[in-house]
């Protein structure tokens, strides 16, 4: 039982450490991801308003139609960064809620089989108990019958 315990322990504290770890692991990802989104919508924003002074001095007629191309570039950009992030943190939420999900069905195991260890000693008890009753009764009728026969 307190190898199980140990064990059990052991465990929780190397799930909790993995937890931490891939929380940790995914907020690195995360910071990294939106570092690379902030340097494309840099290079975008760069991007577009260099083409656009350049559309403004070369095509003024097509201003308009080459500001709304970039931009909707711009925004697919966005769109596209912003479901990486969102994907990076429902994979991550997967993973933690699978952990998660695994850590509570090990818990209610290690507890099922603590419940069934305590009822088996309870048991021992029990009986070791109305064994040493019985011998205690045994060995008190004894006395009376030799101090019956004594007196």
């Amino acid at each position: 039982m307190p190898s199980d315990i140990s064990s059990y322990v052991a465990e929780d504290q190397r799930l909790r450490n993995y937890r931490s770890n891939l929380e940790h692991r995914n907020e690195i990802e995360l910071r990294d991801l939106q570092a690379v989104h902030s340097e494309q919508l840099q290079k975008a924003h760069e991007n577009h308003s260099e083409e656009l002074n350049a559309l403004r001095k070369d095509y003024q007629v097509e201003i308009s139609k080459e500001a709304e191309a970039l931009e909707d570039r711009l925004q697919r950009v966005r769109r596209e960064g912003e479901q990486k992030i969102n994907e990076q943190k429902r994979l991550g939420d997967v993973e933690l809620t699978r952990t998660k999900s695994a850590n509570q069905q090990r818990m209610v195991e290690y507890k099922k089989q603590s419940e069934e260890q305590v009822n088996a000693l309870r048991k021992q008890l029990q009986a070791s108990t109305e064994l040493l009753t019985e011998k205690s009764r045994e060995m008190s009728k004894k006395m009376a019958k030799k101090e019956g026969l004594g007196a």
